[in-house]
């Protein structure tokens, strides 16, 4: 028993070692136009998986993985903005094998990080509270100010958008959207639906 113990504390450190690494990694690195896509928003990230991952019962040997993901989830915007979840897995192989992480743990952490690809494609219980709480900010009391980092985000990498324009992506992306897990639903969804009818309601102000 006494080995068991010693193998999860040598596991959870070097989960622990990687994080560190990326994190910091991200708090250097990260160009300051990713005003959404920041060391902030990463840190949030692995905030709601925590507390989702307790509420929501996930198994104790799936949140140190879990909580690797979301550290890596963004980071292959170090490189760049296009397709970067696919450039984050392969940041992400290249740290981890070097912390003695295997084969298996390194695939599954990727896939974790790729489920949340927009739109989202969760498979395990550990993903549906990844891509949860990547897109928590939908409903919560600060998303006008996390929309607005969006917004000047987009517009730095992708031109002017016009706010009409800007007020229907945020209207189609609530409406297409979906919480995976009960405990988001819960958490979430009621703020969720009175962002999007706010958000209705300013739309027809511009018609």
């Amino acid at each position: 028993m006494q080995h068991t113990s010693n193998q999860y504390m040598s596991e959870k450190n070097k989960h622990k070692l990687a994080r560190a690494k990326i994190l910091n990694q991200l708090d250097v690195e990260l160009s300051y136009h990713l005003s959404y896509h920041s060391l902030e928003h990463t840190e949030d990230v692995m905030f709601w998986c925590e507390e989702l991952a307790k509420k929501d019962g996930l198994a104790k040997d799936q949140l140190e993985p879990l909580l690797t993901a979301a550290a890596y989830h963004d980071a292959g915007f170090l490189i760049s903005h296009k397709e970067h979840e696919a450039l984050g897995c392969k940041l992400a192989t290249s740290q981890l094998a070097a912390l003695n992480f295997s084969a298996d743990e390194i695939a599954y952490i990727c896939s974790l990080i790729m489920s949340t690809k927009i739109p989202q494609s969760p498979f395990d219980h550990a993903s549906m509270i990844l891509c949860d709480a990547d897109l928590a900010y939908l409903g919560g009391d600060n998303y006008a100010n996390i929309a607005h980092q969006l917004y000047r985000e987009l517009q730095h990498l992708q031109g002017s958008i016009a706010q009409a324009k800007w007020l229907e992506i945020q209207i189609k992306f609530l409406e297409n959207h979906r919480f995976h897990t009960h405990t988001a639903r819960e958490t979430f969804l009621d703020q969720k639906l009175k962002t999007l009818e706010q958000l209705l309601e300013e739309q027809a102000r511009y018609q």
